[in-house]
């Protein structure tokens, strides 16, 4: 029997966490993050950075959405957004979403508001005209396909449409994994060019895989 895991990779949640608690707090205390407005699709405007299509060979499960889809393809963004809104919280907080579907954060994007995400079984044709934005504070993994219609529509509605930016930020290179975890040692790439703050973060997301037999 072969063995495949990661190691330290079950500790890499609780390193962002800890990392990122620790940015948010100076001189002792806890930096409350700002109350979120009552319509963040339009008040807590996200802009897209950069934008690369992904392939996995294992197929994975987007524990991000209720459904848990599986997906072996999809997209890397780079977006940037109002850092005091990405401060982590104890809380529910506006989900992000790209078109009908929840991006996962890979990176906290506090305190640069450089983040990096992934969203699965999504094309670039399909992000050309899809709108990036935050809903209702909830639980990205209880989101439902009707709950995510729901906030496109309403994004929609608010006068949302897909990124204006969309061809100069593009990739055309595949980024090419195994599985989740060797996407996420890719993209710690990504967050080490925007977001180099996170160091903890990204020296968890590259830790050695072993194999054994």
């Amino acid at each position: 029997m072969k063995i495949s895991f990661l190691l330290g990779a079950a500790a890499i949640a609780t390193v962002a966490l800890i990392a990122s608690k620790t940015q948010a707090t100076q001189g002792g205390e806890f930096n409350t993050p700002p109350t979120i407005p009552a319509n963040p699709a339009v008040e807590l405007p996200v802009q897209l950075v950069s934008a690369q299509a992904f392939t996995l060979q294992n197929a994975e499960r987007h524990t991000w959405r209720a459904e848990q889809p599986e997906f072996k393809s999809g997209l890397l963004l780079a977006l940037e957004a109002d850092a005091a809104y990405l401060a982590p919280r104890q809380l529910a907080e506006p989900v992000l979403y790209v078109g009908n579907q929840t991006a996962q954060r890979v990176n906290t994007g506090y305190p640069s508001g450089q983040l990096i995400v992934l969203v699965p079984n999504m094309t670039l044709e399909e992000l050309a005209s899809a709108p990036i934005f935050f809903g209702q504070p909830m639980l990205p993994e209880n989101v439902t396909a009707a709950i995510a219609n729901v906030e496109l529509r309403n994004a929609v509605e608010s006068g949302l449409t897909g990124s204006p930016n969309f061809t100069q930020v593009t990739e055309s290179q595949v980024v090419e994994a195994l599985d989740l975890e060797d996407l996420f040692f890719q993209a710690s790439f990504l967050i080490e060019e925007h977001a180099p703050d996170e160091r903890d973060l990204i020296d968890g997301l590259r830790v050695k895989r072993y194999e054994f037999k």
